[in-house]
């Protein structure tokens, strides 16, 4: 008699069958991950074109749309109407603070002060100035709405803007100027002052120092 005959071992093409059936299920689920992604990329991409669409219609079809408790009154302003006497005393006053201002500007050139000294002063100066600078805007009316039909009104209001914007230039350039020539200066005053005792010294007979 035969005696038992080995166990006859696995074919390589079965092995090879399971390799593929493995590399297929890998496939399969990564397309499957690849898929779904994508579906999640278009799905927000899509919701925000939507939101996008919403929004650009919301606004194009409220830009007519009146809200009376929002309105703010516009147009003529309110309040008795200055005659010419007050006109002047508000042009006279805004003149008198814009020599007020020149005098300051010309100060800050002089170099009869340190800097530390005239910039404190000034910017004590400043602070008041405008103060009272704005209170005048208000107290004749030369700031927001003004009423129709007064024309030197308007002209005032104009004025008060130009000396607005150039006092802000002045006060820039006042402390740009004594920043970059403070030491300038105060030779310029240590000088002055040892020439003049020069010359008296010699006037009345003594050496110079």
């Amino acid at each position: 008699m035969e005696g038992p005959h080995p166990p006859e071992e696995p074919a390589p093409a079965t092995a090879r069958t399971r390799a593929e059936l493995r590399a297929e299920r890998r496939r399969r689920r990564w397309a499957f991950v690849r898929k779904f992604r994508w579906t999640i990329y278009i799905a927000f991409i899509s919701f925000m074109v939507f939101m996008s669409v919403c929004a650009i219609l919301g606004v194009a079809a409220n830009l007519d749309e009146s809200y009376p408790e929002l309105d703010l009154p516009t147009g003529l302003a309110s309040g008795p109407v200055l005659d010419p006497l007050q006109l002047r005393s508000c042009f006279q006053a805004l003149l008198r603070m814009r020599a007020e201002e020149l005098g300051q500007v010309q100060a800050a050139f002089t170099g009869e002060l340190d800097r530390d000294a005239f910039l404190s002063r000034h910017r004590a100066w400043d602070r008041d100035w405008r103060r009272r600078f704005d209170d005048l805007g208000l107290s004749c009316r030369l700031t927001g709405a003004r009423p129709p039909g007064q024309p030197t009104l308007d002209t005032l209001a104009e004025l008060y803007r130009r000396v607005d914007y150039i006092q802000a230039q002045h006060s820039l350039l006042v402390r740009r100027y004594l920043t970059q020539n403070a030491r300038t200066l105060m030779e310029i005053r240590e000088l002055g002052e040892r020439a003049g005792a020069q010359l008296d010294g010699q006037l009345q007979g003594h050496p110079a120092p």
